[in-house]
């Protein structure tokens, strides 16, 4: 319980002292929430720790000391923060090499990582302990040395010896830290091929990253070759992740696996031999062209030419009982030779396998294989007709990217879209290859007058990708608007509004389908045609004709769209008000409105219209909202609008409403200041600040001041500072409503203060104060309203805290 006070406590001592006795003060809570806190406590504290970095140095001790905790979680933590702190004292040296001892790996490399901070003057103590009795505290002694680099060279002599320890775990740390130090220290390799076999999985990926960061390929590949030849997959899959990255250092390793009688190990090296050559490859068109390719084109070439030394080899492989890696060994030929005639025929016959996984691989290879002969289009042409749906998506794929501008490639794919089996897939795939910035028209334009009306609503689908600058294509789809069938109808509407220019030519046709005797499509171009505000003389007549249309639908969309066509409000206006007045239809009634709200005063002859409406519906938000933008000239709505404030004085749109008006309707606002309704008096005070000056009722709010409700002082205090600008008056409310009143009313007025900005200055210190407020949605509204007023205030309290 004490320690729980300590740290709650600790955000208001902090404030009370300098920088550096805060920081020192800081640093001892958190010790001692370390060394007798709950465990959620501790770890906190570590966390905490952590993010001090070196200024929390004095905690050093603790820190240690937690290193040897039976709680792995906390021991690890403080490891690292043990790492962040990064002391430098040379007296911390033997507590820390006592620490090793601890049978952690991990706290074991963050020590190392401590005492390489420290100096090399540890190598000397570190060494001498490879050869301690306990097993544990050699394998620590190997882990501390590997981050030193080659500022432990002088331990080369002892780590060498050590890798004949009876321990294995010694062995493999003392191995792994031998390639950081001296890398070409041929001893530790054999080493680590023996602990990979031995490893657990995440093992392994620690030994593969020191092998393949280690820049000795020539010795790091003959490692993996137990792996590649064992009867584990995993292992083989392992040793294939760590030679695919080792360049031509690898192939002497794979081809030597491309002889085992194991059919899953050639599988394996084939496999690793394809990868190799493209992962340098990748590497080489990876290179930015503002940089110089010279040493990943050597390693290109380093890999080609070692493939090619072994084309015997990759030839005889050819002829393996296996169809799959036959195919695999054809592939990587072709990447090194470039003999297509070779490469082929086991390709070509891997097409023929009974296994669909073959055939699909045999179909890849082809892609991007520069041969445009009619052999090889039949050949892609029958797997097209492959009985696998993916094999067959695959066929077409290649058959368009290498033969697309042939008949039958063209053919194909038409077919595949009429076949229901596969038509989606086929359809996403054309998306995909249009994405891809593949140009389909040719193929596509046949489809938009093919018999089949699906077919030609799919057609004119996929027309919409290559751009509108194509006259050819534009004029398809226009002509599409005018086909028998509804779906293709729509589907050209659609069509021709994606995207952003939208040439005058195609506006009259789309205009016409306001008509379409379909209901889908005559909403549809409603709602489209708002994206035409630059053809607004020929789109906003049409869409306001719409507005009498039998549908509901077609005009609440055609009401939404003419909002986009404010700069031309003249052309929209009066058909609007005129359809206002004949609308039943409720929701197609808010659009209306909402629309000449949005054209603000510029539609004020819709006033009596909305003053029609909220007579008969004084909720109808959306027309109080209307006469509000619409602004000092609905002041004959006056009237009408203070009855509403009467009735409902918390309604904010009818306030928004009056105080939009302005000037005129103060006087008759200042009179509900003494209604007997707390919500009017109150509704009637925020109508004076949301006029301002012109109101001219500043001794009216100051009146308001003592009213008998709380929440109408709030209100007038506020409005007394929009009225006056005398922030004085204000925040002797504000600041006592924000200290203690109802939660509802101290967030209402910390947001007053915060809309105050700079003029609350004076509010600042009770401010900070209320930093530390139980309630969490009071801080966070205090936190806002203190980055408005003042941003530097808030900064020296929360770093404070």
């Amino acid at each position: 319980m004490m320690v729980e006070l300590l740290l709650l406590a600790a955000p208001l001592l902090l404030a009370q002292t300098s920088g550096a006795e805060r920081g020192e003060k800081d640093v001892a809570k958190l010790v001692q929430a370390l060394e007798k806190g709950t465990p959620a406590q501790r770890l906190a504290a570590l966390r905490q720790l952590a993010d001090l970095g070196p200024d929390a140095k004095a905690a050093t001790p603790a820190l240690i000391k937690t290193l040897r905790d039976e709680d792995e979680t906390l021991r690890r933590r403080a490891g690292i923060a043990l790492v962040a702190v990064a002391p430098k004292e040379i007296a911390l040296v033997e507590p820390l090499l006592l620490a090793l001892r601890g049978d952690d790996e991990a706290v074991q490399a963050n020590i190392g990582t401590v005492l390489v901070g420290i100096g090399p003057i540890a190598t000397t103590k570190l060494i001498a302990l490879l050869k301690d009795d306990d097993a544990v505290a050699r394998r620590g002694a190997a882990i501390a040395l590997e981050p030193f680099g080659i500022d432990a060279s002088p331990a080369v002599k002892p780590l060498v010896q050590a890798l004949q320890d009876k321990d294995a775990g010694v062995r493999l740390a003392v191995a792994r830290a031998l390639v950081k130090i001296e890398l070409v220290e041929k001893a530790a390799y054999p080493v680590l091929a023996e602990g990979l076999m031995k490893a657990d999985p995440r093992g392994r990926q620690r030994i593969l990253m020191v092998l393949t960061e280690s820049g000795q390929q020539a010795l790091a590949a003959p490692v993996f070759q137990k792996m590649l030849l064992a009867d584990d997959a995993a292992l083989r899959n392992d040793a294939l992740l760590g030679l695919r990255k080792l360049g031509k250092d690898a192939v002497p390793v794979l081809l030597e696996g491309l002889q085992s009688a194991t059919v899953e190990v050639r599988r394996v090296a084939a496999t690793g031999l394809f990868d190799v050559v493209q992962m340098v490859r990748r590497e080489r068109e990876r290179v930015p062209d503002d940089k110089d390719p010279a040493d990943a084109d050597a390693k290109l070439k380093a890999v080609l030419d070692a493939l090619k030394k072994a084309e015997p080899q990759l030839t005889k492989a050819l002829g393996d009982a296996d169809i799959e890696l036959r195919l695999t060994v054809a592939k990587t030929l072709y990447q090194a030779t470039g003999d297509l005639e070779q490469a082929l025929p086991p390709m070509i016959a891997a097409l023929a396998d009974k296994d669909a996984k073959v055939r699909k691989a045999a179909v890849q290879a082809l892609r991007g294989v520069p041969d445009k002969s009619e052999r090889l289009q039949k050949v892609l042409l029958a797997a097209a007709k492959d009985e696998v749906i993916d094999v067959k998506l695959e066929a077409l794929t290649v058959l368009w990217l290498n033969h697309g501008e042939t008949e039958a490639a063209q053919n194909a794919l038409v077919e595949a879209l009429k076949d229901a089996s596969i038509r989606q897939n086929a359809y996403a795939m054309i998306n995909r290859l249009i994405g891809q910035g593949n140009d389909l028209t040719q193929v596509i334009l046949p489809l938009v007058k093919h018999p089949d009306a699906a077919l030609r609503a799919r057609g004119v689908a996929l027309l919409k990708k290559p751009g509108h600058e194509d006259e050819t294509v534009r004029a398809a789809l226009v002509g599409a608007l005018k086909d028998s069938s509804a779906a293709v109808r729509l589907q050209a509407v659609q069509s021709l509004t994606t995207g952003k220019d939208f040439p005058e030519e195609i506006v009259p046709p789309l205009v016409a389908m306001l008509a379409d005797t379909e209901r889908e499509i005559r909403m549809t171009t409603a709602t489209q045609l708002r994206r035409f505000a630059e053809h607004a003389k020929l789109v906003a007549p049409a869409l306001v004709t719409s507005l009498r249309d039998k549908e509901d639908l077609v005009r609440s969309a055609a009401a939404e769209s003419l909002a986009y066509f404010k700069e031309d409000a003249a052309l929209s206006i009066p058909g609007l008000v005129k359809a206002l007045r004949e609308e039943d239809d409720e929701y197609v009634k808010e659009r209306m409105v909402r629309t000449l709200a949005l054209f603000g005063p510029d539609a004020k002859e819709a006033v009596p219209v909305l003053l029609d409406i909220i007579r008969k519906d004084a909720s109808f938000n959306m027309a109080l909202a209307a006469l509000g933008r619409i602004g000092a000239d609905a002041k004959e709505a006056a009237p009408v609008l203070i009855e509403v404030l009467k009735k409902d004085g918390a309604n904010k749109n009818v306030q928004d409403a009056l105080g939009g008006i302005g000037a005129d309707v103060a006087p008759m606002v200042i009179k509900l200041l003494q209604d007997e309704k707390v919500a009017t008096r109150l509704g009637a005070a925020a109508v004076l600040g949301k006029i301002g000056a012109a109101s001219n009722a500043g001794d009216a709010l100051e009146a308001r001041l003592k009213d008998d409700d709380p929440s109408v002082r709030l209100a007038a205090a506020f409005a007394h500072f929009q009225v006056t600008g005398n922030a004085k008056p204000a925040l002797k409310t504000l600041t006592e409503v924000a200290k203690k009143s109802e939660r509802k009313l101290r967030l209402q007025a910390l947001k007053n203060l915060k809309d105050m900005g700079a003029e609350a200055a004076d509010a600042v210190p009770m401010l900070v104060s209320l930093l530390s407020d139980p309630d969490a949605l009071i801080r966070r509204q205090v936190e806002d309203a203190l980055q408005m007023i003042d941003p530097d205030a808030l900064a020296r309290a929360k770093a404070a805290m």
